[in-house]
């Protein structure tokens, strides 16, 4: 598995160079009173993108709660600089589902999705997990497998570049800030310390891998590791609202010193 990991780091720097030349819900509907940050206003208007933890699932499986975003939403609220929110956010998307979603003329191709963020000053993004996480999967019970784990990867991050690349084709001035993963699998693998440890190395490369390409699409990564507690995690891999609480606060922290909120 070090080899493995060693390509992979290789390969991440060449794969954020690509995505930089790729240019080619449910909530609350955006105020009307609620105006850009572009025009000078301390109002600004939010949109999140993303999976499960997006769309704030909750650890016994209700598919739409309070999750992180609702909670920055709250943070926004309470600063007296909330404009509007949007959250998109479904329950296992796909990074490849997602792209689809913000491609014109794809059949899945979601236009209040794409109006929604040409007038947003604040994204955030958490999306990839599902992508990799069936795969893990089978590869624990199939350890053969990992040899194809490097091509999943690759196109799991082709399609978070994608993603990012049409973001800031839509919208150069919005603030993006996308989600680095928090160990999910802390109670679910506590039998099996070898496939966590495992686990936690795959989820250290993949982190990794995506700040790079974050950072060179010129968005923000916002880092979630060791910040989910394992009671925090009570059910499966979703925080409960304390995790979700979590999380919101590593994002406000940014957002706040970004956009000089008290």
């Amino acid at each position: 598995m070090s080899k493995l990991l060693r390509s992979k780091a290789k390969a991440a720097i060449f794969l954020a160079a690509v995505f930089l030349f790729s240019l080619s819900g449910t909530g609350t509907v955006f105020a009307a009173t609620g105006t850009s940050a572009a025009a000078g206003t301390n109002h600004y208007r939010y949109v999140s993108l993303g999976d499960s933890l997006a769309a704030g699932q909750t650890p016994f499986g209700i598919e739409k709660a309070y999750g992180y975003t609702n909670a920055i939403q709250n943070d926004l609220a309470k600063a007296g600089a909330a404009g509007g929110y949007r959250n998109f956010g479904k329950s296992g998307l796909t990074a490849q589902e997602l792209l689809q979603q913000l491609t014109p003329g794809n059949p899945d191709y979601n236009p209040d999705m794409t109006k929604a963020l040409k007038s947003a000053d604040i994204v955030t993004l958490d999306i990839g997990a599902n992508d990799l996480l069936p795969f893990v999967a089978l590869a624990f019970s199939n350890p053969a497998m990992w040899g194809q784990f490097p091509s999943v990867e690759e196109q799991d991050f082709r399609n978070i570049g994608g993603i990012l690349a049409v973001i800031r084709e839509l919208n150069p001035s919005a603030k993006v800030y996308v989600m680095g993963y928090y160990d999910a699998l802390v109670n679910i693998l506590s039998g099996s310390a070898q496939n966590h440890d495992l686990f936690l190395a795959l989820l250290g490369s993949f982190n990794a891998q995506l700040e790079t390409v974050v950072k060179m699409a010129g968005c923000e990564y916002v880092s979630t590791f060791g910040v989910v507690t394992k009671e925090e995690l009570p059910g499966d891999i979703h925080p409960n609202r304390e995790g979700y609480a979590a999380i919101a606060g590593q994002f406000w922290a940014r957002i706040q010193q970004d956009f000089q909120l008290s």
